[in-house]
């Protein structure tokens, strides 16, 4: 049973492989896109959707880290007793 299973798998990727046609037209052009010397970071070379997702992120990194600040600042310093 086990030889079974391993030749239909066999002629699966074979014929996988012989279908296979190259990379579509459209991620062909972001290659070329990205393979551009035109002095631009590879993080905004993609567009306005790449500058708003490296803004986000960054917004997100800063905002996280200030706040572990603050929560750390918050649990380090002794509450008052009244």
């Amino acid at each position: 049973m086990q030889s079974q299973c391993l030749k239909v798998v066999f002629a699966a990727n074979r014929l996988l492989v012989r279908n296979y046609g190259g990379p579509p037209p459209r991620l062909l052009r972001k290659y070329e896109l990205f393979q551009q010397d035109n002095g631009l970071p590879v993080h905004i070379k993609g567009g306005f959707a790449d500058k708003a997702l490296f803004t986000l992120t960054a917004v997100l990194i800063a905002t996280g880290t200030l706040e572990g600040y603050r929560t750390l600042f918050n649990m380090a310093k002794p509450k008052k007793i009244k």
